[in-house]
């Protein structure tokens, strides 16, 4: 699914990613449910003592295996590649270096602040984009009326 930031008002990372995190993926309950969305909303915390281990580990785990369409096989191998560079040792594990984002049922992730478009497809694409149009409109509407706001006059206002 495609993502839009929906508030501009707050820092994403800030509000949806605690700096002791690698990462925040949304549909990540725990490490025993590993239940992942859809939609591949996932932000990254570059300062983190593993980003650069992890980086790398994804990158050369992914280009060994043959990733399909959709967000769920790239993710899998992320957390794989993060529990590869975890240290057991002190008893590091994955809930303490992935931070969990909450998809609302609207498709709205976390605090509201992003949302998804569009939410979950139960049958053919473009008859659910087509279902869904004016919903998907005014959430882009939104997010280009804030963006235009604060960029103003660089930016265009969209009727």
């Amino acid at each position: 699914s495609d993502a839009i930031v929906m508030n501009m008002d707050e820092n994403i990372v800030d509000a949806m990613l605690p700096r002791d995190k690698l990462v925040a993926i949304a549909g990540w309950k725990n490490s025993q449910e590993k239940m992942i969305s859809n939609s591949g909303v996932i932000l990254f915390n570059l300062k983190h003592k593993h980003a650069w281990a992890v980086a790398s580990l994804w990158w050369i785990m992914s280009q060994e295996l043959y990733l399909t369409c959709g967000a769920g096989n790239g993710v899998s191998t992320l957390i794989d590649a993060i529990g590869s560079v975890m240290d057991e040792t002190s008893g590091e594990t994955l809930d303490d270096l992935i931070e969990p984002i909450f998809e609302h049922p609207n498709g709205a992730l976390g605090n509201q602040m992003i949302k998804c478009l569009p939410t979950l497809v139960p049958g053919a694409r473009n008859e659910f984009l087509l279902s869904n149009l004016q919903q998907s409109g005014e959430a882009i509407h939104q997010t280009a009326d804030s963006v235009c706001y604060r960029f103003y006059p660089q930016c265009e206002v969209i009727p």
